[in-house]
């Protein structure tokens, strides 16, 4: 059993895993130790990594109740996590106690979570539990049909904490193996079985642990025989077309073609895989077992068994996706044909889609191809490709910004900018379209209207990520910087999610600021799964796109698309309005969703003024509103539980008053008031993710201390503000 103390510090460390250890570090105090490690808890993130590998990468070895046990903790598992990081991030409306509450029920729920893993694991047929110095008798048969076996082993005392662990054996070297554990009081096991030879084989694998033979194993591995299928995706002109492409065997296992982009050369948090996770792309069919997927080419081949298969294929939301049964059968002569059509060309009509949020290491410029592929695979027009920095260190290096960074393909364009900077104290920033990065780590890291101002200085603009979960604190730059007039945008769609709360307190304050989005990849699945869609009204011209974009002539989407107009006017627009009615149009469309449509709805001022239900793919809302008070309205898609579209707002200005919801404005003015006095007492204590011998990585103390005097005046200037807006209030 742990020690409080204990407990405390390895909550620290999961936070970590999540991003968010710099928020308890310094909250908490004690040392995880290796009694520690024993715990279900310190086993909790390996028996997730585990237990997601076996039911996604083998599942013709789970049997229907295990998967079902299996999934269910991983769902508990995941719950408690998104728990964690909603406690951290809103740790500063919480009391200690109610911190302290809520991450204790996330540390138990883990902790039953990583016990069910294990026990499903356990109950899985061909378990094999490894008797002391003995041979297994009985021969397991494996059929390897894919190129990749498994086998799960449980070793040492089954009442022991187990240990999660993976090895591998190529089966082409020999039939004789040996395998070698690290030695452990108790461990499960998987072994991956590579390489199997064709048709019928026997093998012998002898388990070790520090010299000492476990057990022995004994195989019959059988691998059918496998036919040439060709593969040819297209597009509405008849061309082979890059392609999200997933194709899964009667089991749910992902196939992966062997020319599919390789993600292991994007730098930190990318890993050796030819496949990304789709489930936050709403335009994406599969779910579950299905939510993998490769990018491709468009023209391929495969080696498989005679046998039947689904087969999905995508290329962004404004393509409508194939999902169909592919049989296999010796002697196949005619290729499998994937004819993906568009059902809109938002480009035609001057909207042109964008992905605010990428990471991706470019040392030089051959990996432009890797992510132009990528961002064709999902028709995502504009790229914006991000270093990422923190008080100490940048990732995702770029080889050069401004002209020399570019990267073009026609009409797909890549273009460098950064998040950076980008701390627990203050939230992330994104800068887009920069001609040479921006950033003094030493004295002014954390002042973010100079990296802002610096930005606008050489033609780009400048915002802040993760406005839809508030996370890392971003409210608190937020209300330094946004009554300043320093931001440009805010990103409210990020991992296939839009969420407005925070967006509206500003919008509600009388405030202009457009909307955008990003996938924020490697962490988000696959680029464009969240865009942003910018107006131009002509051809794609990248200086008219950013331009667009600050100007608010935005709409985000994790799948449908949206337009709103009044009186012909634009998302982003201020018409100046006499006491007269308005002509109000807003319509959604959709070729595809995964998830229920819901209702379009047409909000002002936060409120909703007019909604329809969705039936079939469009819905439309044509009205006249009087213009009796200045407002701002925008548009949104939006089902019970989730808003999968919405636009910027359109800001009605009725005899020069703001557009604030009068009602409202009170009480959101206090509770700015509250965040720049909490602020003002962080700056004045030092912050707690900042102090000599910390851990943290992404904070720099000596950065802080020059900061401080910055900050200070900051504050003041925008308590100006907000106390000049009170004034103004009856």
């Amino acid at each position: 059993m742990k020690s409080p103390g204990e407990r405390i510090i390895w909550r620290a460390a999961m936070l970590l895993l999540f991003g968010l250890l710099l928020l308890l570090r310094f909250e908490r105090a004690g040392r995880l130790t290796a009694a520690a490690q024993t715990t279900w808890l310190a086993a909790a993130q390996s028996a997730r990594a585990f237990g997601g590998d076996v039911v996604r990468d083998y599942p013709a070895s789970v049997d229907a109740a295990s998967r079902r046990r299996m999934e269910s903790a991983l769902a508990q598992f995941n719950a408690a996590s998104r728990q964690q990081w909603l406690t951290v991030s809103r740790r500063t409306s919480m009391t200690s106690a109610q911190i302290t509450a809520s991450l204790d029920a996330a540390d138990q729920d883990q902790e039953k979570a990583a016990q069910d893993i294990a026990a499903a694991v356990r109950g899985l047929p061909g378990f094999l539990e490894l008797p002391t110095s003995a041979v297994i008798e009985n021969v397991l048969q494996l059929r390897i049909p894919f190129g990749r076996g498994m086998v799960l082993i449980g070793h040492g005392s089954p009442q022991a904490v187990p240990q999660f662990s993976w090895g591998e054996i190529d089966l082409s070297s020999g039939t004789d193996h040996r395998l070698s554990l690290a030695d452990a009081p108790g461990g499960i096991l998987g072994v991956k079985l590579l390489n199997p030879p064709a048709g019928n084989s026997g093998h012998r694998v002898t388990v070790l642990s520090g010299g000492r033979v476990l057990g022995t194993i004994k195989l019959a591995v059988t691998v059918p025989d496998r036919f040439h299928v060709a593969i040819r995706i297209y597009d509405e002109t008849g061309k082979s077309t890059p392609a999200a492409f997933g194709l899964y065997s009667s089991a749910g296992e992902l196939l992966v073609p062997d020319g599919a982009l390789d993600f292991s050369a994007g730098g930190y948090r990318y890993e050796a895989t030819h496949f990304r996770e789709h489930s936050n792309a709403g335009y994406w069919p599969g779910r579950d077992a299905f939510s993998r997927s490769s990018v491709v080419r468009g023209d391929f081949s495969m080696e498989l068994p005679a046998g039947a298969y689904r087969l999905i294929a995508s290329k962004g939301p404004e393509y409508r996706p194939i999902d169909k049964q592919v049989t296999v059968a010796p002697a196949m002569s005619e290729p499998v044909a994937v004819h993906l059509q568009r059902w809109i060309d938002m480009a035609s009509h001057g909207w042109h889609s964008g992905d605010c949020h990428i990471h991706y290491e470019r040392r030089d410029s051959s990996a432009n191809e890797r992510v132009l592929l990528w961002m064709r695979a999902e028709d995502v027009r504009v790229g914006n490709i991000l270093r990422m920095g923190d008080g100490r260190q940048t990732y995702f290096e770029q080889y050069a910004f401004g002209r020399n960074g570019q990267a073009l393909q026609l009409p797909f364009v890549m273009i460098p900018g950064q998040e950076d900077p980008r701390t627990n104290v203050l939230g992330h920033t994104i800068s887009l379209n920069l001609q040479r990065p921006v950033r003094d780590n030493r004295e002014s890291y954390y002042l973010y209207s100079n990296t802002f101002d610096e930005a606008r200085r050489q033609g780009g603009l400048s915002g802040y990520a993760h406005v839809n979960s508030d996370s890392f604190l971003v409210h608190r730059d937020l209300t330094v910087n946004v009554p300043r007039g320093k931001v440009d945008f805010a990103e409210i769609c990020e991992f296939g999610e839009i969420n407005t709360d925070l967006y509206y307190e500003f919008l509600n304050l009388g405030f202009q600021l457009p909307a955008a989005a990003g996938s924020d990849v490697p962490w988000g699945g696959t680029i464009g799964e969240s865009r942003v869609y910018a107006f131009t009204g002509g051809p794609l011209d990248p200086r008219a796109w950013f331009e667009a974009v600050r100007r608010g002539r935005t709409f985000v989407t994790s799948g449908p698309m949206l337009e709103l107009t009044i009186d012909g006017r634009h998302p982003g627009d201020v018409i100046e309005k006499a006491r007269r009615a308005m002509r109000v149009s807003a319509r959604s469309m959709v070729g595809f969703s995964a998830h229920p449509p819901g209702r379009l709805e047409v909000v002002s001022n936060g409120e909703v003024l007019r909604s329809t239900e969705i039936t079939g793919k469009l819905a439309s809302l044509d009205f006249e509103l009087p213009a009796q008070e200045s407002m701002w309205i925008a548009a949104r898609v939006k089902s019970d539980k989730r808003v999968s579209a919405h636009t910027s707002p359109i800001y009605v200005v009725v005899n020069g008053a703001r557009h604030w919801n009068r009602a409202k404005a009170p009480a959101l003015i206090e509770k700015r008031l509250r965040v720049l006095a909490e602020l003002e007492r962080v700056v004045d204590q030092h912050p707690p993710a900042i102090g000599p011998g910390s851990p943290a990585q992404w904070e720099s103390a000596d950065a802080w201390i020059h900061s401080r005097n910055g900050l200070r005046r900051m504050i003041g200037e925008a308590r100006k503000i907000y106390q000049e807006m009170r004034r103004e209030l009856p």
